[in-house]
């Protein structure tokens, strides 16, 4: 086998780093910052900041939404989408979800309630920290 074809291969039975898509991500409405991070074997998102609004709306559902784990489980497929679980502060309720990188700044992230009757899809941004002039 030629080296170039043999590095082909290679690369192609090499899983692909998790890097991508650890970081800080920011919501659409910037006013929710997750750290993404491995958990056990897989990925994980926690809430390091979030708007003095996110954090009305969240005690609705569940209480305090810095720290708590919104992202859970997340795994990658061979086709390079992430599946998990997506924590709905607001409803308290959790779904399926699953996390397609769409560039090294952004991320398509969907949710469906069980039986995919309900569905959202949000494009998250990376994020350096918290919004200037947001509670």
């Amino acid at each position: 086998m030629a080296p170039i074809a043999l590095y082909a291969v290679l690369a192609l039975a090499t899983p692909l780093s998790a890097g991508p898509i650890e970081g800080l991500w920011m919501n659409p409405d910037k006013s929710v910052i997750i750290r993404m991070e491995p958990c056990g074997e897989a990925l994980c998102g926690t809430v390091t900041w979030a708007s003095e609004q996110a954090q009305r709306d969240a005690r609705k559902g569940a209480g305090r939404l810095i720290g708590a784990r919104l992202l859970s489980g997340f795994e990658r497929n061979s086709r390079g989408v992430w599946k998990g679980k997506i924590f709905l502060p607001d409803y308290g309720m959790q779904v399926r979800g699953k996390i397609q990188p769409v560039d090294s700044l952004r991320l398509k992230v969907s949710g469906c309630t069980l039986g995919g009757f309900l569905c959202r899809t949000q494009i998250w941004t990376r994020s350096d920290g918290p919004v200037a002039g947001s509670g």
